[in-house]
């Protein structure tokens, strides 16, 4: 026999999903307890009990028999080790411009994110020129070098900054170590008023990449365009102009959809 579900029904499950929804926020936020969760979600604590419990048996989140708390579960670690689909998104929101760039210029234009202190290519597509630079590492994490990791790092706070620094260079007192985190520095500086970032051969050698900031998203973003010295140096501004209008479109689009 056929159960046929009435829209009472209907209404009954969307809110529940936007209450689980909201329960997971608390704890991706450190809220882990039962009558913190309630208080911020402003729900009563059976219903937030009721759903934790439900979350629970799928291993969304699991429970400390030690303190009663709550925390994500390792159903949400998996469905996170896979960038691109976590990430999809982003990509969605981004690939139409990019593809227009791609058209437009005929270079390799990529989209990558900062995630934790590497770089994760997302989406890349390559030039249709026959001499053309094809993006084979997909993450790297010396995000010190090349324009699509600076402007990641100028995307950071002064503390991220900081960290990210100090990761890069394992914390060494040595003086020319030192002296490359000023010059680094001065670098973001520079790209923070610039809006962009240029770098000559410093990844692969004899390859000019051009990278700007996309905003709107929860992690850092970079839209990159690279090829070949010998093609990109005659035509770099006019690619800057069509790069930078590529990102500021796709931030728009980032903007009005924001993530909540």
């Amino acid at each position: 026999m056929f159960k046929i579900a009435s829209n009472n029904n209907k209404s009954v499950g969307v809110k529940s999903i936007k209450r689980v929804a909201l329960i997971l926020k608390c704890l991706n936020n450190g809220i882990n307890s039962i009558t913190d969760i309630a208080n911020a979600c402003n729900l009563s604590k059976s219903t937030v009990h009721r759903l934790l419990k439900a979350l629970e048996d799928a291993s969304f989140v699991f429970q400390d028999l030690n303190n009663k708390e709550y925390y994500l579960g390792h159903l949400v670690a998996e469905l996170t080790t896979n960038p691109r689909a976590t990430h999809e998104y982003l990509i969605k929101c981004a690939e139409r411009d990019m593809h227009r760039l791609n058209e437009e210029t005929g270079e390799t234009v990529s989209l990558g994110v900062l995630l934790g202190h590497a770089y994760h290519s997302l989406l890349s597509l390559p030039s249709k020129n026959e001499l053309r630079v094809i993006e084979e590492r997909k993450t790297f994490t010396d995000i010190n070098l090349g324009a699509s990791g600076k402007i990641l790092l100028s995307q950071l706070d002064s503390q991220g900054l900081k960290e990210a620094l100090n990761y890069l260079f394992s914390g060494s007192k040595d003086k020319i170590i030192l002296s490359e985190k000023r010059k680094i520095i001065a670098q973001i500086r520079g790209i923070r008023k610039k809006g962009y970032a240029i770098s000559y051969g410093e990844r692969i050698p004899g390859v000019i990449c051009l990278s700007a900031p996309v905003s709107g998203y929860l992690y850092p973003v970079s839209i990159s365009l690279f090829g070949p010295d010998s093609r990109i140096r005659s035509k770099i501004y006019s690619l800057l102009n069509g790069l930078t209008d590529c990102a500021t479109r796709i931030s728009k689009i980032l903007h009005a959809q924001p993530l909540k």
